[in-house]
């Protein structure tokens, strides 16, 4: 069931119906994360290349994405200049997981702090990773991001 709330909040009752946008350069660990979600019973993914790829498509899809992967070191624009642009405009609570194959603590502490009221870092993850593991990550993510949601519909 899909719900529209007063501020055009979707809210999907059935976890795996909840929208995923997967932000990611290279075709290898996209392939597999489609892979990965497809195993999960995850139907409603959608993938972009760089961020002003994602901002676009964001813009198309709304409220109907819950959660985001994201790839931190892409071209045209990077992970975290796109993390910016939605914590900034994101009228709707929304979770990010973000992926690097060069971990650094620096990077990981400008993700955490990157969230805004709606923009919500969830976890900060390395390549390669571990994929039953992302998928746990990926459905608790989801749940929370409900409860949030429903919080933001009934208030």
């Amino acid at each position: 069931m899909t719900e529209t709330g007063e501020n055009n909040l979707t809210l999907i009752a059935d976890p795996k119906q909840r929208g995923i946008l997967i932000v990611e350069d290279d075709m290898g660990p996209r392939e597999a994360m489609r892979y990965l979600l497809k195993s999960g019973s995850y139907v409603n993914t959608h993938f972009a290349e760089n961020g002003q790829d994602a901002l676009d498509k964001l813009a198309s899809l709304g409220s109907a994405v819950y959660l985001i992967l994201l790839d931190i070191r892409m071209p045209v624009m990077d992970g975290m200049t796109f993390l910016r642009h939605i914590a900034q405009d994101c009228r709707f609570p929304v979770g990010v997981i973000a992926a690097t194959g060069d971990p650094t603590l620096a990077c990981k502490q400008e993700f955490l702090q990157s969230g805004s009221p709606n923009v919500i870092p969830m976890d900060y993850v390395s390549k390669p990773f571990e994929l039953t593991d992302m998928l746990e990550n990926v459905s608790r993510s989801l749940d929370r991001i409900h409860t949030q949601r429903e919080a933001s519909a009934a208030a």
